[in-house]
C-alpha cells in the first residue's frame, strides 16, 4: 500500500531535486493553491529569493541554492555566466561570486544581474551539479574582455589543466557568435602562446610547498617518479594543496614499474 505524502513532503521532494529551491509554478503544478503557498511563506517554510522563487526554510543557503534560484528566476535558456560560472566550474576559487545570468532573450529580475546574449545557444550550456551554466570554452570567451592578459592566462591554464580544454573548442564558440567578440585578441594571445603567462609565482609556490613537505624538488622528483607526468593548478598550490601533496607522497613511494602498470 502506497503511503500518501504530506504537502510538506511534496515540497521537500521537489526541492531535493534543485538544491532546496522551488518555484511558484512548480508548487501550483503539484496541486498547491495560491493561498497555501502564501501561508507557507508567512510561516517561514518558504523563503522568497526572487519573485516566484523560494528556498525551502529548513535548508541552509549554499552556492548551489543561490545559483539555482537565479537560473529559475531568469527562466528557460538562462545560464550561470561570468565569474559565477568560473567559480561553479572550479576555474576560480575564493569567495563565492554573486549569481550572474546570461539569457538568450531580454529578461530583468529584481536583485539579479542579467545579460542578454542574442546568440547564446544550447551548445554554450552544460550542467554543473544539476545547474545550467556556461561551458568552460564559453566562460573563457565571456570573461576575456574584462580580465587582464595574466588573469586570462591563469584562467585558461586552469581550463586546460582541469578540463582538458583545447583552443579549437574555444574557436568553435567564437565561430558561432554573430558579432565581434571583445577580448578575442587577448584570448588568442593566451591560447597560442604569443603572451607568456606569468606563472613564476605558481612555480615558486610549488617549490616552497615541496620544501616544507620535505619532498624532492622537481628535477629529483622526475628521477624518483620515473618521469611520471602530473599537472597541478594555481588552486592546487595556493588554495588547498593537501590533495596534491598526498598524491605526490604516494607517487614517490611507488616504483617506476608500478606507475607504468
Amino acid at each position: 500500500m502506497r503511503t500518501q505524502l504530506t504537502p510538506d513532503q511534496i515540497i521537500g521532494r521537489i526541492a531535493s531535486r534543485a538544491h532546496g529551491i522551488v518555484t511558484f509554478a512548480e508548487l501550483v503544478a503539484a496541486g498547491f493553491s495560491h493561498s497555501a503557498i502564501r501561508r507557507r511563506v508567512k510561516r517561514g517554510l518558504l523563503i522568497p529569493i526572487y519573485r516566484g522563487v523560494y528556498r525551502v526554510g529548513h535548508r541552509a543557503p549554499s552556492r548551489e541554492a543561490s545559483y539555482t534560484a537565479a537560473v529559475k528566476a531568469a527562466g528557460d535558456g538562462a545560464l550561470i555566466a561570468g565569474r559565477a560560472a568560473a567559480h561553479l566550474l572550479e576555474l576560480r576559487r575564493g569567495a563565492v561570486p554573486p549569481p550572474e545570468i546570461a539569457c538568450p532573450r531580454r529578461c530583468r529580475v529584481a536583485g539579479l544581474r542579467t545579460r542578454h546574449i542574442a546568440d547564446l545557444s544550447p551548445a554554450d550550456g552544460t550542467r554543473v551539479h544539476g545547474i545550467p551554466a556556461m561551458t568552460v570554452p564559453r566562460v573563457l570567451v565571456d570573461l576575456a574582455p574584462s580580465l587582464t592578459l595574466d588573469d586570462l592566462g591563469r584562467l585558461f591554464h586552469e581550463a586546460t589543466a582541469r578540463c582538458k580544454t583545447k583552443p579549437e573548442q574555444v574557436e568553435a564558440v567564437l565561430a558561432r557568435r554573430t558579432h565581434h567578440s571583445p577580448g578575442v585578441r587577448k584570448l588568442r594571445e593566451v591560447m597560442y602562446g604569443a603572451h607568456h603567462v606569468k606563472l613564476s609565482e605558481l612555480e615558486k609556490g610549488f617549490v616552497a610547498l615541496l620544501k616544507r613537505a620535505d619532498l624532492p624538488l622537481p628535477d629529483e622528483m622526475n628521477q624518483l617518479a620515473g618521469d611520471a607526468f602530473r599537472q597541478y593548478t594555481w588552486a592546487d598550490v595556493f588554495e588547498d594543496p593537501r590533495l596534491m601533496l598526498a598524491e605526490l607522497r604516494v607517487l614517490l613511494r611507488r616504483s617506476p614499474a608500478e606507475q607504468a602498470a
